[in-house]
C-alpha cells in the first residue's frame, strides 16, 4: 500500500497541483496518509505496547509467585502484606496496559477499512483526471485522416446524447474522442467519467478498456488499441457524479 500511492500518482498525475484540484489527487493524499496512520499504529503496539506488557506481565508474574503457599509460610507477615499490596498494584498496571494495547489494535481495522474505500474511490474518480499529453500528442498527428469514425448515440436511458469519434479507425493505436451533451437543453456536459468498452464482434480478444481525459472544453478523449480490422462493438459507461451509470452502445467496422 505503501508503493502504490507514489506509483499511482505518477502513472495518472501530470503535476502537483492535481494532488490538490482533483478529486482523484485528494483522494490520493488521503489514502497516503491513512497508509501513514496505519503504519505508525502498527510500529507503536509491536515496538512499544506489547514488549511492555510483556514485561509487566513477568513482574506480575512474580508476584503471584511469591504469593504461593510454599512462599507465603516462609515469608514473614508483614513481608507478605507488602507482596499482596505488590500483586494488586502489577494486577492494576497488566490492566492498563492491556486495555491499552486493545485500544490501539481496535484501530487497525477502522484504518484498513478506509485504505480500501480510497482505493475504491481511486478507481472511480480515474477518468476525471485531466488529460496526458499522448493522446492529445496522438490526436494531433491523426486529425483529418479520412478514415476516422464519428457518430451519435443516446444512452440506453435517452438522458445523454453521446458523440463518438475514432481516429483513425485503423488497427492498432486509436484516439477516442467524446463528447457528452444534455438531451433536453443540449448543454455539454463535463463533470462525468467516461469508460470505453471494445470488443471484436468478429473473434474473441477480451475486451480493451480505455479511461477517457477530460480536456476541460466538453470533450473527453484517450488513446486505445483496436488489435485487428473488422466489426467492434464500443459500449460506451458514464458515470456522473451521483455514481449512476449510463451506457450507450456503438458499431465500428475498422478497414483491414
Amino acid at each position: 500500500m505503501a508503493v502504490t500511492g507514489p506509483f499511482s500518482a505518477t502513472f495518472h498525475l501530470t503535476s502537483w497541483e492535481q494532488l490538490l484540484s482533483t478529486a482523484y489527487g485528494r483522494t490520493l493524499v488521503v489514502k497516503i496518509l491513512l497508509v501513514g496512520a496505519l503504519l505508525l499504529t502498527s510500529a507503536t503496539h509491536v515496538l512499544l505496547l506489547r514488549p511492555r506488557l510483556k514485561r509487566e506481565r513477568r513482574k506480575y508474574a512474580y508476584a503471584v509467585s511469591r504469593a504461593q503457599p510454599d512462599q507465603a509460610t516462609a515469608e514473614p507477615k508483614r513481608t507478605a502484606k507488602l507482596i499482596a499490596q505488590q500483586i494488586k498494584l502489577r494486577e492494576g498496571r497488566l490492566a492498563k496496559r492491556t486495555q491499552h494495547l486493545i485500544r490501539v489494535l481496535r484501530w487497525e481495522p477502522v484504518l484498513g477499512v478506509a485504505v480500501l474505500v480510497c482505493v475504491g474511490l481511486m478507481n472511480v474518480f480515474a477518468g476525471t483526471l485531466s488529460p496526458i499529453a499522448a493522446p492529445t500528442q496522438a490526436a494531433s498527428q491523426t486529425a483529418g485522416t479520412s478514415t476516422s469514425f464519428h457518430t451519435s448515440v443516446l444512452t440506453s436511458d435517452r438522458k445523454y446524447k453521446v458523440a463518438l469519434d475514432v481516429n483513425p479507425n485503423l488497427s492498432g493505436s486509436n484516439v477516442f474522442t467524446v463528447s457528452v451533451a444534455d438531451i433536453n437543453t443540449g448543454a455539454p456536459i463535463t463533470n462525468v467519467g467516461i469508460s470505453l468498452y471494445a470488443s471484436s464482434l468478429d473473434m474473441d480478444m477480451g475486451v480493451e478498456t480505455v479511461n477517457l481525459q477530460p480536456d476541460g472544453k466538453g470533450h473527453f478523449s484517450a488513446s486505445g488499441d483496436l488489435l485487428m480490422g473488422g466489426d467492434w462493438q464500443i459500449r460506451i459507461q458514464i458515470r456522473t457524479p451521483e455514481n449512476t451509470l449510463h451506457e450507450a452502445t456503438v458499431k465500428v467496422l475498422t478497414p483491414y
